[in-house]
């Protein structure tokens, strides 16, 4: 992984790194062309490499891909494991350039599936709309899961 480069014009970014039973998962940034990809919005999306040892490494499809009209890149995140479910929390940068932040949900850490409704939350009176991204979401055991309700959303 030191020295991986995908194919073509794609080029990694900003590494969400991620264990979780026994495994290694390095989620990144898939970005084309340096930005230059959707008119300059990036056309970023989650690509991921799992390793049980970190020498071996196996790539996956597109963990988190661009699937709607709307979306110009998936951006930067975070990853957390509860109960049986991996949440991918990530930013969602609009083909208007503004920004969202958006969940998606997968079994096997593997496959995600974007939620419903999406985007999880928007930028609240007072924040920037157009730099409102890269969430990083913990889980804190001493208080339990209250990221919903801070972000006036469900519960996890």
């Amino acid at each position: 992984m030191q020295y991986f480069k995908p194919d073509g014009d794609f080029f990694i970014g900003d590494c969400m790194p991620f264990f979780h039973s026994d495994t290694f998962r390095l989620f990144y940034l898939l970005d084309e062309n340096h930005h230059g990809a959707l008119g300059g919005l990036g056309g970023h999306q989650w690509a991921q490499a799992s390793s049980k040892d970190l020498i071996h490494w196996k790539h996956h499809p597109l963990a988190i891909p661009i699937t709607e009209d709307r979306e110009g890149s998936i951006c930067t995140g975070s990853v957390i494991f509860h109960q049986v479910k991996y949440y991918g929390f990530y930013a969602t940068r609009l083909r208007d350039w503004r920004q969202q932040l958006s969940l998606a949900t997968s079994l096997d850490g593997v496959h995600f599936e974007k939620t419903t409704p999406n985007p999880l939350a928007i930028p609240p009176d007072g924040y920037d709309i157009f730099h409102y991204r890269d969430p990083f979401v913990y889980r804190d055991h001493t208080e339990g899961p209250r990221g919903g309700e801070r972000l006036g959303h469900r519960e996890l």
